[in-house]
């Protein structure tokens, strides 16, 4: 594959363009021939989702000691990075890591659940990513719904918007997230509709509309926190996605897909602070364990 990088390494140096990996690349190599460097002490979060270019640029930008760099991370929430070591990135954190244990945005109830669909990567080197957070607050458990069709579904995430607005939520602060943008306009918009709402497309470009539930993936769920949060089409046939694992060439890449995949629905269910709402039609995903099926919350619809 080298050839093929070669030629796009040299058509971007022929038109002057660089990549956003190049650049930090550049920048930390200049800094590393100085003496002195620009900045006495750098604080990164969402760590876990830089690259290792990044990560030696910030390396880079203040003189190793004692007290250089502070990195928070959730490798829980990796959605965008394969696993690599921070050691060959500059970054030295044996024995001087700490894990942060409490959870300030979810009820336990919903960390509970989103703890246990997450399961270590393939291979982290020095980290240890055992889960054992605790939440400050309490609440209901989640709801857990199994749907005899997409119709259906649509009915049953219409109704639990309702019963948000008759707790006393607004509509900003109600999300539905989906795998697929396909099941988000299929059942998430339809939802919405039918519960007689607005309803806005999560967007990076845009601000939120104050006035409407909140409709995205679960990539652009990544960051975002919401009082209610509903997570649908979360059956065998999205979670994880079959075109995921089969565009993989080995038992290892296999093996990170599948830690991608639950890493994803993770996300998605840690977005909630108080209430969560996991739908699905047909078979439920391998995510969900079988003691948390045993108390799905509504019957098979008819």
């Amino acid at each position: 594959m080298w050839p093929v990088f070669a030629e796009a390494i040299a058509g971007l140096a022929r038109q002057k363009l660089r990549t956003w990996a190049s650049v930090a690349r550049a920048v930390a190599t200049l800094l590393q021939s100085r003496s002195d460097r620009p900045y006495s002490h750098v604080v990164a979060d969402e760590a876990q989702d830089l690259s290792p270019a990044r990560l030696l640029f910030l390396r880079t930008l203040v003189a190793p000691g004692d007290d250089d760099i502070t990195l928070a991370a959730d490798i829980g929430q990796r959605i965008y990075r394969r696993p690599f070591s921070w050691f060959a990135a500059g970054l030295d954190i044996r024995g001087r890591a700490s894990r942060l244990r409490v959870s300030y945005r979810s009820t336990q109830q919903i960390l509970s659940l989103a703890d246990r669909v997450v399961l270590p990567p393939v291979s982290e080197g020095q980290e240890d990513l055992s889960r054992d957070a605790v939440a400050v607050r309490a609440g209901p458990k989640p709801r857990l719904v199994r749907c005899a069709s997409a119709a259906k579904e649509t009915e049953v995430v219409a109704d639990w918007i309702r019963a948000c607005f008759d707790d006393g939520i607004p509509a900003a602060q109600i999300a539905i997230f989906a795998r697929t943008s396909t099941m988000v306009e299929r059942v998430g918009a339809k939802a919405a509709r039918l519960a007689g709402t607005k309803w806005a497309e999560l967007k990076d470009e845009r601000e939120p509309d104050g006035h409407a539930v909140m409709l995205g993936t679960i990539h652009a769920a990544k960051g975002l926190e919401f009082r209610a949060v509903a997570v649908i089409g979360c059956g065998r046939d999205l979670i994880p996605l079959p075109s995921v694992l089969t565009a993989t060439t080995s038992a290892r890449d296999t093996a990170l897909a599948e830690a991608s995949e639950r890493q994803l629905l993770y996300v998605a269910l840690t977005r909630a602070r108080d209430l969560l709402l996991v739908t699905w039609t047909g078979e439920p995903s391998s995510y969900l364990e079988q003691e948390w099926l045993s108390e799905v919350t509504a019957p098979l619809a008819s």
